[in-house]
């Protein structure tokens, strides 16, 4: 099997401003990925609009799920998972 190669640009990854990010280790360990150009951005303590699941889940809380979808555990059930596996196709999120 031949090896795939793949570079790696510019990278960012979004953590809670938390303990975890306070700590030494994690501060000696962002500025190792800061190196190798990866790069942490902190986001507020709640901040929906910034969080891509969030906003996923508003559409289909408030949009997409039909009145009906609420009437017991099993049909919100049944109704979540039908948005999701025709999310893409049917459902779809436009940023423009």
């Amino acid at each position: 099997m031949k090896p795939i190669s793949v570079t790696l640009k510019t990278c960012f990854k979004s953590s809670g401003n938390g303990k975890n990010a306070k700590k030494p280790s994690f501060k000696s360990k962002a500025l190792e990925w800061r190196a190798q150009r990866l790069y942490v951005i902190f986001l507020p303590p709640y901040s929906p609009e910034l969080n891509l699941i969030e906003m996923l889940w508003k559409k289909i809380k408030y949009e997409w799920l039909p009145v009906t979808a609420y009437q017991s555990f099993q049909s919100l059930t049944d109704h979540v998972l039908s948005v999701l596996s025709n999310y893409g196709e049917r459902y779809k999120i436009s940023f423009v």
